[in-house]
């Protein structure tokens, strides 16, 4: 006969970890419309969009940071000897530090837990920490990571719109002159150096050469024996 054995785990499930998160009573804006009657218009425009989660009803110095949904926990204390119970309570593990950037070229001082700092090493630096859309992620970002979100994604935006732009006397834009250069860098680069240095990929060369000016690019590819010519009006 088969037994069913129940397996237990420490680690908690999402559902369960960012319940207290997903519960939170978030006030709906109004919608305003031409025509409505008695209209008041909000004093100033809101500078960033709104959370969906709203902020923090419990332990709300969480949303001047990067804590990861984590609140206070409590719990007991008990004595070896005669088993009483004294309640705790358990303080994230929150650290003061300097976050980089890459996209804003600046240096975020905030306050982030031990975990969240983990996960930022593992995507690879804290824009790939903040753009990733997975519902756990939205809801561990809390108020001012939402913030920071909007303003790396707003950057990156504005980035992809000046390296579509045609300048005056050329046939393509600068984006098509970065991926040129690209495909020389990769070519060029000899195979023992490639299997030591991990290949760069297109979008990271994008985000080095984006306050490249298109000059300076056709100065560089003219050096590597690109006939640049082709890329003029004639």
């Amino acid at each position: 006969m088969n037994v069913l054995k129940r397996l237990f785990s420490t680690t908690k499930s999402v559902d369960r970890e960012y319940f207290h998160v997903v519960r939170r009573r978030v006030k709906q804006p109004k919608e305003f419309h031409v025509g409505d009657p008695e209209t008041v218009l909000p004093r100033k425009i809101l500078e960033y969009p709104r959370y969906p989660y709203g902020p923090a009803q419990h332990y709300k110095q969480s949303d001047r940071g990067l804590y990861g949904g984590r609140i206070l926990q409590f719990g007991n204390k008990i004595s070896e000897k005669f088993k009483q119970k004294s309640t705790r309570i358990f303080y994230p593990n929150v650290q003061k530090t300097k976050l980089w950037s890459e996209t804003l070229q600046q240096k975020i001082q905030t306050k982030v837990v031990a975990s969240v700092l983990r996960t930022i090493t593992k995507e690879g630096g804290l824009d790939n920490y903040l753009i990733k859309d997975s519902a756990a992620r939205i809801k561990e970002l809390g108020t001012f990571g939402w913030n920071l979100r909007y303003r790396v994604l707003k950057r990156m935006e504005e980035q992809e719109l000046e390296l579509q732009k045609v300048a005056v006397g050329l046939k393509v834009n600068k984006l098509q002159l970065i991926a040129d250069l690209f495909n020389v860098e990769v070519q060029i680069m000899p195979e023992e150096d490639s299997a030591k240095i991990p290949k760069p990929t297109l979008t990271q060369f994008k985000h080095q050469h984006a306050k490249t000016s298109i000059d300076q690019l056709l100065n560089i590819l003219e050096a590597k024996g690109v006939d640049t010519q082709q890329y003029k009006n004639i």
